[in-house]
């Protein structure tokens, strides 16, 4: 906790617009301290309607949602610590305590992740993705991106052949690394967009068989559960659930991560 803490202080800190929203960022480092405050004593709802106020601003930062998660989880809110936890991971995917956290919170929930398998190229190709945020993936492509131009340099401008040869092969090693990176980012960027996944707030869900009220019952989904929004018509979501199951669901019933 108190890690986050100082990540999120130097972010407010750091952070470039003086003003955004209705909060400036001095006012928003002073009740970030009131807040991380009134979590150390216990007062999770106080600490709470701090954070929100700082979010609520435009602040975008996984230890603020982390710091929210917690606040949730100690007031026994879990669908919401599920979601500021997911939206922390979204922002932070190498954050171990936020995969900590998120792991205990749906031990707490009714229904169990029972996921497909994948093939394991396209289970390393995700995990891999989801190492890094977007912003992440994209600075590492601009490393390699430049790491690739200072190699290619030297292979067109060095007189030398065994420097030219050193050179031109790890360029292109670098060009790869690069394009991949990209990827990962727009992959990234893309679902921070459509923001394609939700977290069921309703106690119980009937999933129905077509966005209609009057159709068949497929199954029931309990709140906290991840699900994958897939398409959607009027007030109606079609989800796909963990274990590869999908059907129509209430729009009001779900909150998009």
């Amino acid at each position: 906790m108190s890690r986050h803490i100082v990540m999120l202080w130097l972010w407010l800190v750091l952070s470039s617009p003086v003003v955004l929203g209705q909060l400036s960022a001095s006012e928003a480092e002073a009740l970030m301290d009131q807040a991380a405050a009134q979590y150390q004593q216990g007062r999770y709802e106080e600490a709470l309607r701090m954070y929100e106020q700082i979010e609520s601003s435009g602040y975008v930062s996984a230890p603020l949602y982390y710091n929210m998660g917690n606040a949730h989880f100690k007031l026994n809110s879990i669908p919401r610590a599920i979601l500021w936890y997911e939206r922390a991971f979204r922002e932070d995917p190498s954050d171990e305590d936020i995969h900590f956290n998120l792991a205990l919170a749906r031990t707490r929930i009714v229904d169990k992740a029972e996921t497909v398998p994948q093939l394991f190229f396209v289970r390393w190709w995700n995990e891999l993705r989801d190492f890094y945020s977007a912003d992440g993936w994209a600075r590492v492509a601009l490393f390699f991106l430049s790491a690739a131009l200072a190699l290619l340099l030297v292979f067109l401008l060095s007189r030398h052949t065994i420097l030219r040869r050193t050179a031109f092969w790890p360029a292109l090693l670098a060009l790869v690394i690069m394009l991949h990176a990209l990827a990962f980012a727009w992959q990234k960027h893309h679902i921070m967009k459509t923001r394609p996944y939700a977290i069921i707030f309703t106690p119980a869900v009937t999933v129905k068989s077509s966005p209609d009220v009057s159709s068949v019952d497929l199954f029931v989904i309990h709140e906290g559960t991840r699900v994958q929004v897939i398409d959607g018509l009027g007030e109606w979501l079609e989800i796909r659930i963990p274990s590869g199951e999908k059907g129509w669901v209430d729009a009001g019933t779900l909150e998009r991560i």
